[in-house]
C-alpha cells in the first residue's frame, strides 16, 4: 500500500478509429474481428495481426513473439487497447496496451498508475493484486482531528491511500499525492522535534559566549566575514551557550567560508577549557584543514593535533612538531590543555581518547554513517 506510483499513464480519453493519425498516442475501445498468428522461421519470429473495428473504421493491432495472445483474445469481443499509431501499408498499433471491456478496468481506458518493479513482477500483475488488496481492505484510520483535515483542505487518509493507486483523474492523483506527502511531512517533523526534546532534556557543557574574543578572532582575519558568516557563527555561538547539547547543519558552496565559521566555534571551546575534535572524509581534507587552523589567528595560541591513519602531526607553540602516534594518544589523554584535534576516522578508533571534549565539527558529514557521526 505504501509502494506509490511513479508516473500515471491517461488512457481514460477513448478515441474514434477514424480520429487516429501516425505518430499519435491513442486509446481505442474496439471489437476484434480477426485474429491471423504468422510464423516467420527464417527470422524466427512469430507475428500475431488481429484486425479491430469500432462504427467508424478499422485497425490492424500487431504483437511481435507473443503467440499466447492467440488464446487470450476472443473474436467479437470488445476490448480497450492503448498504444501508438504509426502507418506501414496501412494503420496500425504495434504492442499496445490492451484489456477486456468491463464495468471497472485497471490497465486500459482510465488513468493508469505505473509502478517501479523488480524483475519478476509485471505492471499487470501488481495493479491487478493491489487492487484485490484495496477491494478487501477495511477503512483506514485517521490520524489528524477533523480540524486539521479542514483546516489544510486535506483528503482523508483513507479515501487518499486509495485514491493514489487509482485515481479516476490526474486532479484526484495530485488531491492524494497532497494529503500523503502532509502526512510524511508532518510526521518526519514529530521526529525532529522529539529529537529536540531528548537533546533538551541531556547536560552539555555551557561555552560562554565572549563578543569580545570573537570581534578580535574576526579583526586579525586577512577578510572581512560577510553577513551570512557572521549570521551563522552567531547562532552556533549562541546554541554553545546553552545547557543542552547543540546541533547544527551548517551548508554552503565551496569556499563560502564554512571553515572559519567552525573555526570562530572551535575558539569559543577552547577559550572555554574545553577540547575540539574536527573530522574530515578523507587524509587531504584532514591535512588542509590542519594546515587552515595553524594560520588562523587566535586558534594559533592553542594544540592542534592531525590525527590520520598514517600521519600524526602536533602544532604547539607556533610551529609544528614531529611526535609518534603514541605520543600523541597519550596527549590526548591529558585533561590539562584544551586542544583541537583534526582527521580522518582515525579519531573513532577505541584507543582514541579525547578528554574533555566540548564540540564535534563533520566535515562533509554525509560520508560518514550515522554511527560513525553518533560516536564521536
Amino acid at each position: 500500500l505504501q509502494h506509490f506510483p511513479y508516473r500515471y499513464d491517461d488512457y481514460s480519453r477513448v478515441t474514434k478509429i477514424a480520429d487516429l493519425k501516425p505518430g499519435g498516442r491513442y486509446t481505442i475501445k474496439a471489437k476484434i474481428s480477426h485474429i491471423s498468428l504468422k510464423r516467420l522461421f527464417r527470422r524466427r519470429m512469430d507475428i500475431l495481426e488481429i484486425l479491430v473495428r469500432d462504427r467508424t473504421g478499422s485497425l490492424a493491432i500487431i504483437w511481435f513473439n507473443q503467440p499466447y495472445l492467440q488464446t487470450i483474445l476472443k473474436e467479437n469481443r470488445e476490448y480497450f487497447f492503448a498504444g501508438t499509431v504509426s502507418f506501414y501499408k496501412t494503420l496500425q498499433m504495434q504492442n499496445p496496451v490492451w484489456e477486456l471491456d468491463k464495468p471497472e478496468t485497471l490497465h486500459v481506458g482510465r488513468v493508469v498508475p505505473v509502478y517501479s518493479l523488480t524483475s519478476g513482477l509485471y505492471p499487470k500483475w501488481f495493479r491487478s493484486m493491489l487492487k484485490s488488496v484495496l477491494d478487501e481492505l477495511p477503512a483506514l484510520p485517521e490520524i489528524f482531528p477533523e480540524t486539521i483535515i479542514n483546516k489544510n483542505k486535506l483528503l482523508d487518509y483513507n479515501q487518499a491511500v486509495r485514491q493514489i493507486h487509482f485515481p479516476k483523474t490526474l486532479a484526484e492523483s495530485e488531491s492524494a499525492r497532497r494529503r500523503l506527502a502532509f502526512n510524511e511531512l508532518f510526521l518526519y517533523q514529530c521526529k525532529i522535534l522529539t529529537h529536540q526534546k531528548i537533546l533538551n532534556s541531556l547536560p552539555a557543557h555551557p561555552l560562554p559566549y565572549d563578543p569580545a574574543s570573537i570581534k578580535e578572532f574576526a579583526s586579525q582575519l586577512p577578510f572581512i566575514l560577510t553577513p551570512s558568516q557572521e549570521k551563522a557563527a552567531e547562532e552556533i555561538l549562541s546554541d554553545l551557550n546553552r545547557p543542552h547539547p547543540a546541533n547544527r547543519l551548517l551548508s554552503g558552496d565551496v569556499g563560502s567560508g564554512k571553515t572559519v565559521v567552525a573555526a570562530v566555534a572551535a575558539l569559543q571551546t577552547l577559550r572555554a577549557g574545553l577540547s575540539a575534535a574536527f573530522m574530515a572524509p578523507t587524509e587531504i581534507l584532514a591535512q588542509q584543514h590542519f594546515t587552515t587552523l595553524t594560520k588562523l589567528p587566535l586558534i594559533q595560541d592553542f594544540a592542534l593535533i592531525l590525527l590520520t591513519s598514517s600521519t600524526a602531526a602536533l602544532f604547539e607553540d607556533k610551529r609544528i612538531k614531529n611526535v609518534g602516534k603514541n605520543e600523541l594518544l597519550e596527549i590526548l589523554k591529558d585533561d590539562s590543555k584544551a586542544k583541537i584535534v583534526i582527521g580522518t576516522h582515525a579519531l573513532i578508533q577505541k584507543k582514541v581518547d579525547i578528554q574533555k571534549l566540548g564540540l564535534v565539527i563533520i566535515d562533509e558529514q554525509h560520508r560518514f554513517g550515522v554511527l560513525q557521526r553518533a560516536l564521536l
